[in-house]
């Protein structure tokens, strides 16, 4: 993989970022049903699909970075697991791994992080503020958002009982902050 490579990865994962702030789209509905289905209905937000579509991809493509430094220690003399070590050294990494495993993988058989991490569905924060109304008939209930920029995704990584161990958004953060370290660590261009 070549600098200009890396530069090609580094701008998805950029671009990924900007389409999880933006918050504005098309709605989404939501159905669940107990002992009676209800639906609620939130308008003028991404649908909670794209989100997920959103977060698999940024997952997958940070994790490919791993791929390039690999390849640039190697080409210098570093063993490859000297590099793993380092980046066995974040948490967050590990779970980056195991999140872009599962999405590639479908299941996940063994787990870097020891936590078989996952990310629990997708939603919003929606501040009172950013509420134009609230709607009520009968078993349905819509939610007009005037201002979806005013919104917070949330998304958490839990483990394989579901026990939450952080924030999607905070975990991308931090992975690539991560990987600038590891990056500085072997002298490689990031």
């Amino acid at each position: 993989m070549s600098v200009e490579s890396l530069e090609e990865l580094v701008g998805r994962i950029a671009r990924l970022k900007e389409r999880m702030a933006q918050r504005s789209g098309a709605g989404d509905t939501i159905k669940s049903s107990d002992e009676f289905e209800t639906t609620v209905i939130v308008e003028s937000v991404k649908p909670a699909n794209e989100v997920d579509d959103d977060l698999a991809a940024i997952f997958v493509w940070l994790w490919s970075v791993r791929d390039y430094i690999i390849t640039k220690t190697t080409e210098s003399g570093v063993m490859k697991s000297l590099v793993d070590n380092e980046i066995d050294k974040y948490l967050c990494l590990k779970l980056c791994s195991d999140i872009a495993n599962r999405q590639k993988h479908q299941s996940l058989s063994k787990s870097r992080s020891g936590r078989f991490a996952r990310i629990l569905k997708s939603g919003y924060s929606i501040p009172q503020e950013a509420i134009d109304r609230i709607t009520c008939e009968g078993r349905k209930t819509t939610f007009a958002i005037s201002q979806p920029g005013m919104t917070r995704i949330t998304a958490d990584i839990v483990d394989n009982e579901d026990n939450r161990i952080t924030g999607a958004i905070e975990c991308i953060e931090q992975s690539l902050e991560a990987w600038a370290c590891i990056s500085r660590e072997f002298q490689i261009d990031f």
